[in-house]
This record gives structure tokens, sequence and C-alpha cells, in this order.
């Protein structure tokens, strides 16, 4: 037999190119790697749904109320600062006055019947009413020094107005992240007893219960 048939014999054809590409697709080394890869992507599909989820839930539960909210002017020298805030527990909502000079120096002022008054409005109707500094006819401040004044509105205030003024209720369509959350605006005023009158607002929303 001749040596060089039997080398020929045992030589690899030649294969083309696609007949190459398609043994290698259809090799179990790359089987297994298809596998692993729509494994990686349902893997990474099912963690993109439980963050939405999640997302949802904290955007949903979140309420704007917890956010803080201010305002501040400046009267004669005097700069007052009126801020709102809510406790997260009792859910009250919280109103501070701070008074300091507006230049930093020491001053005094006076006032009529007390440093201010909180006011809570819907509209023009009155809803609340709360004095702030009410034994401080005279403020005596030291460089540097801030005064301030505290007023709580108890939930159940604006609650009880709320629930006898369903008309006033508003629905706000919300992101797709947000549910709809009825609520009823209002308007917290601090009126300063100065001898001229001075007053600053805060909108806020009081959001009912379904």
């Amino acid at each position: 037999m001749d040596t060089r048939t039997n080398m020929n014999e045992n030589k690899p054809s030649h294969e083309s190119l696609a007949e190459q590409t398609i043994k290698r697709f259809r090799s179990p080394e790359s089987a297994q790697r298809s596998a692993n890869r729509r494994k990686i992507s349902t893997g990474i599909f099912i963690v993109n749904i439980i963050l939405i989820v999640l997302l949802y839930i904290f955007f949903a539960g979140k309420k704007p109320a917890d956010e803080y909210a201010s305002s501040s002017f400046n009267y004669k020298n005097l700069q007052f600062r009126f801020s709102q805030t809510r406790d997260k527990e009792t859910r009250d909502y919280i109103f501070t006055l701070s008074t300091r000079t507006a230049d930093g120096g020491a001053t005094t002022a006076r006032f009529n019947n007390g440093i201010a008054d909180l006011v809570i409005l819907q509209g023009n109707t009155v809803v609340a009413q709360k004095p702030l500094g009410r034994n401080t006819p005279v403020l005596a401040l030291k460089p540097g020094e801030a005064d301030t004044q505290k007023a709580v509105i108890e939930q159940f205030e604006l609650k009880l107005f709320a629930d006898n003024h369903p008309e006033l209720v508003v629905l706000e369509s919300r992101s797709l992240l947000r549910a709809d959350r009825p609520y009823v605006p209002f308007r917290a005023e601090v009126r300063i007893h100065a001898e001229q009158p001075v007053s600053t607002s805060l909108n806020f929303k009081y959001e009912v219960d379904r």
C-alpha cells in the first residue's frame, strides 16, 4: 500500500468557514454558554422586577407632609423664620417661629399681646389658631442670639375639619410610582404683633384617609 495514499486518507478534509461556524455553535460548549446566558438574563429580569416593586412601596408610602418647609422675612432690625414640619409618630404638625437680629448685633423689640399668632386657614376660613410667645411683650436679643417659639396643631383638628367638609377634598393624579391620595389644602399663616401688620404663610396638604 502506498504510504502517501494513507497520509491523504488520514488528513482531515477541508471545511468551509460556514461549516466550521455551524459546528462551533452546535457544540456542547456553545449550548452550555447559551443556557448560562439565558439564566443570567432571567436573573436580571427578576432583580429589575423586585427593584420596581420596592420603589413603588417606598414612594407610595412616603408622605410629602414629612418634608420641611420654611419662609423668612425681615422687619426693621429683626429677621423672622417661619417653618413647618410633621412628627413622624403622632402625625401632628409642628410650627416654629425663630427671631434674631438682621445684622447679628443686639436689639430690643416690643410686641403687642405676645410675639405672634399662628393661624391655620382653609381659604378664608380659620380652622385653628395658636399663640406664639404669648408671655413675651419685650424681646431682648444679644449678638448672635435667637428666640424660638413653637406651636403644635394636632392632626385630629384638621381631620375633624376635613370630615365635615368632604367637598373640599382634592384628588390628585400622580405618577405610576405614587398612588392617588386625596387631600385638603391648608395655609399656615404667622401674624407678627408688631407696630405694622407683618405676616408670612406656608401652604401644605392634609392627606385624607380613604
